[in-house]
């Protein structure tokens, strides 16, 4: 059993209730077997995870055709329908819950992308110096722009 759902109490919708309740009244005899679960679930109108596991479970290995009164008194094939949808979604909503991260732990949590780095070291020259030239730049002293323009023209002709 998954204990994190162990022990809570789920009401069961009102149309299997209803449907429980018909079969129940339809019978001859009262001794039949499930008649007692079946008091039990139309008295409380809920059941817990347990109790459902387990009637999904006799739902499951009843023969239908042979016990088709106990079958439609633990609620028939609309309670195995509702019963197994409800039990998975509650399962998913446990197994998603244990999955995610508590808030606390996304406050704590730094940044993946951001990386380490160190300053650019003051001997190399920034790029926007080397945009236009003029004559007041370190670069401009050296005569790069000078030799940028006599390889120019070696490659035009």
């Amino acid at each position: 059993m998954n204990q994190k759902l162990n022990g809570k109490i789920y009401k069961i919708p009102q149309n299997i209730l209803e449907f429980i309740n018909l079969t129940y009244n339809n019978l001859s005899e009262k001794n039949v077997a499930g008649v007692e679960r079946a008091k039990t679930l139309l008295s409380t109108k809920t059941v817990t995870y347990g109790q459902l596991k387990r009637i999904l479970h006799d739902i499951r290995t009843l023969d239908k055709n042979s016990e088709l009164t106990k079958y439609n008194l633990y609620g028939g094939n609309l309670m195995e329908k509702w019963g197994q949808l409800f039990l998975d979604g509650q399962r998913k909503t446990v197994k998603n819950i244990a999955g995610s991260k508590t808030t606390d732990q996304l406050l704590d949590r730094k940044n993946s992308h951001i990386k380490t780095h160190e300053k650019k070291p003051s001997f190399i020259v920034s790029t926007d110096d080397l945009k236009t030239p003029s004559n007041d730049t370190p670069i401009s002293s050296l005569g790069l722009f000078e030799e940028i323009q006599r390889i120019k023209k070696i490659i035009i002709h």
